[in-house]
């Protein structure tokens, strides 16, 4: 009988704390947060980046904002035709919304001397207008930036 009394107690015990880690767990995944990341280089006398917040419910990105309204750096190069990337930024916006924190972190990056993005490997490159991989990549650094933290 004290045998049964110990056995009952000791499984009650392990179906406590596998409740508590399920709830505990559960509350997490839903979790609101908001953080914020930037990319900034200066090359050919420009300034060059962008600041971005982003919204996450667990997992899960809701919104990325690009702040760069009263910032003095900008993502196209005043000397490249990059009339493009205006339009196409929600598109790499929503492409990057859709993969997710963990595969975003995957996103590979190559830039030159200067730090302006060069390569993109691991994203959607048909997004991405053409002469525009610079303007995408400091996009995408400076979301990885914000996830980071």
């Amino acid at each position: 009988m004290r045998k049964q009394l110990i056995h009952r107690a000791v499984i009650t015990l392990l179906l406590g704390c596998i409740m508590l880690l399920a709830f505990t767990g559960c509350g997490k995944s839903n979790e609101k947060r908001n953080v914020s990341g930037s990319y900034h280089t200066e090359a050919n006398g420009y300034k060059r980046g962008t600041d971005v917040d982003i919204n996450l419910e667990g997992d899960k990105i809701t919104t990325i904002v690009v702040n760069d309204m009263d910032s003095e750096y900008s993502l196209t190069d005043p000397d490249a035709f990059q009339f493009m990337w205006p339009t196409k930024q929600t598109m790499v916006l929503q492409e990057l919304q859709n993969m997710g924190p963990d595969k975003i972190a995957e996103i590979k990056i190559t830039a030159d001397d200067n730090g302006i993005p060069t390569e993109i490997e691991g994203f959607n490159l048909e997004v991405i207008p053409e002469g525009c991989t610079d303007c995408a990549g400091m996009l995408i650094l400076a979301v990885q930036d914000a996830l980071s933290k």
